[in-house]
């Protein structure tokens, strides 16, 4: 039912309906997310270093045949594949039979933070400061930012990429891959379009709370 919303946090996984702002309706099975709650071919999943799968209305964990090494924190479709991102790496996974398929980038003393699908292109982020753009049947290549890159999102008219990175806010052209920084902000978490305007979220140091930004 796409009328369901799935707020994940560090202290509890919450379920209410879109329509309203909050619930306090908690799904139980595990009580924190480190990473993001996904509906894939019609199931739900929650990447939670472990990965969980949403059964009798509780969070179940997925078994692999073999130990999985990775702590997960993404799902996502693209065509007829399931990818994930975990800290480790990025890759295919059969949630059929609760395998991975391949593992198409690994930095095991680095951290991958975010993934987005832009037609054919796969956008990875990392903490060593890159963008990786893997496209089926070429090599992976790899664009330099100088910063570790937390967040991607794609421009409304999908001809750039917004990174929020730990020293700002950058746009990267992807017609030349000329990167800008356009806000300097610490410790930029995520940006957002909202009714075509970008918006971006920080961290302030001081607070330790979270602030949108416009």
């Amino acid at each position: 039912d796409d009328s369901i919303k799935i707020t994940s946090t560090y202290s509890a996984i919450y379920r209410d309906s879109s329509y309203y702002v909050f619930g306090l309706d908690t799904i139980k099975g595990v009580t924190y997310s480190s990473g993001e709650a996904t509906k894939i071919n019609g199931r739900y999943y929650l990447c939670s270093d472990n990965l969980y799968r949403l059964e009798n209305k509780q969070w179940n964990l997925v078994n692999f045949p073999i130990e999985s090494k990775h702590h997960f924190r993404k799902l996502v479709n693209h065509k007829n594949n399931t990818y994930y991102l975990s800290n480790e790496g990025f890759g295919r996974i059969d949630l059929e039979n609760n395998r991975i398929l391949d593992t198409i980038l690994l930095k095991e003393k680095s951290e991958f933070f975010d993934v987005a699908w832009l037609e054919n292109r796969a956008f990875v982020c990392n903490r060593d400061g890159y963008v990786y753009v893997f496209e089926e049947g070429k090599n992976i290549s790899k664009i330099f930012i100088g910063s570790p890159v937390y967040d991607i999102n794609i421009s409304i008219d999908n001809k750039e990429l917004i990174l929020a990175t730990k020293q700002g806010v950058y746009k990267l052209d992807l017609s030349n891959s000329i990167v800008t920084l356009i806000f300097p902000l610490y410790e930029s978490l995520q940006s957002v379009f909202v009714d075509g305007v970008c918006m971006r979220e920080e961290f302030q140091r001081k607070s330790d709370t979270f602030h949108l930004v416009t």
